[in-house]
C-alpha cells in the first residue's frame, strides 16, 4: 500500500481510488508516509484522515427556558393525583368501581410523562411540520383515555401486555418525533436507536450523581435533626425524576460526541464476549434440565436472552463508522446466526405450547415477537453477506433494518388495540 501511494502521488483521482477500495490500510499506509516523506499531498491526506473535531456547544437562554418548560410539564402530569387530590379509582369487567392506589395511575400513564415531553423537544429543534406533532399529540392522547378507560381485572394477561407495550408504543412516536421530516430515511431511523443508547449511559450517569446529591443533601440534615426525606422526594425528588429523560435528550443531543466513543466501546467490548457466552451456553443447554418446551419460566428467560442479544445486534451495527474490521463483521455475523438459533428454539417452543395448551394472549404476542425477530436477523445475516466490502455491508444493514423498524410500531399497536377485542 505504502509503495502504491507514493507511485500515484500525482494521480489524485487514482489515490481516491485507492482510499475507497482499502480505507483502513490506506490511512494505516498515509501515516507511515507522514513521518517519512515531506509532501504536500501526504500532509492533506493525513490530516483529513487524522481529523478531529473538538467537543464545542453552546447553550442559550431559550434552550434552557424550553428544557425546564418540558421537565415540568412531565412533572406536573407526574403530581396529578397530588394536585387534584382525586380518588382514583378503575373499574372491572363488570363495570364495577375498583380502589386503586397511586401505582395504579403511573402504570398506566408512566408513557405520557416521559414521551409528550421529548416529542415537543425535538418539534422545536427541528422545526418540522406542524401537521406530525399534531398527529403524534392525537395518538399520545387517545392511547392515554384508552389505557386509563380499560376496564382493570386482577391476573388479566391482556391489561399486564397493555401496561408492557404502552411504552414501547409511545417510545416509537417519540421516534418519529425524532424524524423529523425524514420519515422514510433509514439511515436516520438507524441513527435514532443508536442514540438511545447514548440517552442510556447519560441518563444513568445522571441518575446516579442526583441520587448521590439527593443521600448527601438529606444525611446532612438528619446530622442537624431534621428529617427531610419525605418532604425531598414530593417536592423536588419526582420533579427531577420526571424531568430526567428531556434532560438526558437535550445533553446528548448538545453534546454528541460526549458517548460517542462510550457506546461504541461497548459494543466491542460486548459483541465478541456475548458470542463466546452462547457457543458455551447453546450446547450446555441441550445437556441440562433446561426446558423451554414444557417450563414457562425458562421460555421466558430464553426470550429475554433473545430480545436482548437483538438489541445488541442492532446497537453494534449502528455504532459502526467508516473503517470496519473484518473481526468486528465476523463478530456480529456469528452473532446473528447465534440468536437466530435461539430464536428458532423459542419459536418451536411457543409453537408446541399453542398446539398443546391452546391460544393465550401471551402466546400470541410472544409468537409474534418472535417471528418479527427471526425475519428481521435474517433480513440482517443475508445483507451482511452480500456485500462485496465491510462497508457495503454494513451500509446494506442500516438500511434493513432502518426499512425494518416500522413493522415492529405495527405489531404493537395490534397488541395494544386489537388484542383486547380479540381476547375480550
Amino acid at each position: 500500500m505504502v509503495d502504491l501511494i507514493k507511485k500515484n502521488l500525482k494521480n489524485y483521482k487514482e489515490l481516491e481510488s485507492i482510499y475507497r477500495k482499502d480505507k483502513k490500510g490506506f490511512k494505516k499506509a498515509i501515516n507511515t508516509l507522514y513521518s517519512k516523506i515531506d509532501d504536500k499531498v501526504i500532509r492533506i491526506w493525513y490530516n483529513r484522515l487524522n481529523f478531529e473535531t473538538e467537543i464545542t456547544f453552546t447553550i442559550n437562554k431559550r434552550e434552557i427556558l424550553i428544557v425546564i418548560l418540558l421537565g415540568l410539564f412531565s412533572g406536573f402530569i407526574s403530581k396529578i393525583p397530588d394536585f387534584f387530590n382525586l380518588e382514583w379509582y378503575t373499574l372491572n369487567p363488570n363495570g364495577i368501581k375498583i380502589n386503586a392506589t397511586e401505582e395504579t395511575f403511573y402504570s398506566r400513564n408512566i408513557s405520557f410523562i416521559i414521551f409528550p415531553s421529548l416529542c415537543f423537544y425535538y418539534f422545536l429543534k427541528d422545526k418540522f411540520s406542524i401537521k406530525y406533532i399534531i398527529i403524534y399529540a392525537l395518538i399520545l392522547i387517545i392511547s392515554s383515555l384508552f389505557i386509563n378507560s380499560f376496564p382493570y381485572e386482577e391476573n388479566s394477561d391482556v391489561f399486564d401486555l397493555i401496561l408492557l407495550h404502552m411504552p414501547i408504543f409511545s417510545w416509537l412516536i417519540f421516534g418519529l418525533s425524532y424524524l423529523g421530516n425524514d420519515l422514510k430515511d433509514p439511515l436516520k431511523r438507524l441513527n435514532f436507536l443508536r442514540l438511545n443508547g447514548d440517552f442510556i449511559i447519560v441518563g444513568v450517569v445522571i441518575f446516579l450523581s442526583g441520587l448521590l446529591f439527593s443521600g448527601i443533601t438529606i444525611s446532612l440534615f438528619e446530622i442537624i435533626g431534621i428529617d427531610i426525606a419525605e418532604n425531598y422526594f414530593d417536592y423536588f425528588g419526582i420533579w427531577a425524576l420526571s424531568s430526567l429523560p428531556v434532560v438526558t435528550v437535550f445533553v446528548v443531543t448538545k453534546i454528541p460526541d460526549l458517548v460517542k466513543k462510550v457506546s461504541s466501546l461497548i459494543a466491542n467490548i460486548f459483541t465478541p464476549l456475548v458470542v463466546l457466552m452462547l457457543i458455551l451456553y447453546l450446547p450446555s443447554m441441550f445437556f441440562s434440565e433446561f426446558d423451554p418446551f414444557k417450563d414457562r419460566d425458562s421460555l421466558m428467560t430464553l426470550n429475554i436472552l433473545n430480545i436482548s442479544v437483538m438489541a445488541l445486534v442492532v446497537f453494534s451495527l449502528s455504532s459502526f463508522k467508516d473503517l470496519v474490521s473484518n473481526f468486528k463483521i465476523n463478530s456480529v455475523l456469528a452473532l446473528s446466526v447465534l440468536t437466530i438459533i435461539v430464536n428458532l428454539v423459542c419459536l418451536v417452543a411457543i409453537v408446541g405450547r399453542l398446539f398443546e395448551m391452546g391460544f393465550t394472549p401471551n402466546r400470541v404476542t410472544v409468537l409474534g415477537a418472535n417471528l418479527l425477530i427471526l425475519i428481521n436477523l435474517f433480513y440482517v445475516f443475508f445483507s451482511l453477506i452480500k456485500g462485496k466490502s465491510n462497508e457495503d455491508k454494513v451500509l446494506n444493514v442500516k438500511h434493513s433494518i432502518g426499512k425494518y423498524l416500522p413493522i415492529y410500531g405495527i405489531w404493537f399497536a395490534v397488541v395494544i388495540f386489537i388484542l383486547p377485542l380479540l381476547f375480550s
